[in-house]
């Protein structure tokens, strides 16, 4: 079974790679890369995501899982 992360971890690993947080409406954090490209969106009011829901962030940032598994083994 794969590994569930907290949304807060999931913006550490995603500043870790590159990407910044441009706002925050409500529960909502918004990341985007320097040059704007690939915004990620995630939602903070959750205790850990479902795999579908860190899927779903996994396509918008463009990434593959192993590539955010390995960075996330690096800074958690």
């Amino acid at each position: 079974m794969p590994k569930r992360y907290r949304p807060h971890e999931v913006i550490r690993v995603l500043e870790h790679l590159g990407w910044m947080v441009v706002r925050q409406r409500s529960n909502h954090v918004r990341l985007e890369l320097p040059d704007g490209r690939n915004p990620v969106t995630v939602d903070v009011a959750r205790r850990e995501f479902p795999n579908n829901e860190f899927g779903s962030i996994i396509r918008q940032s463009g990434l593959s899982r192993a590539q955010f598994e390995s960075a996330a083994k690096e800074i958690l």
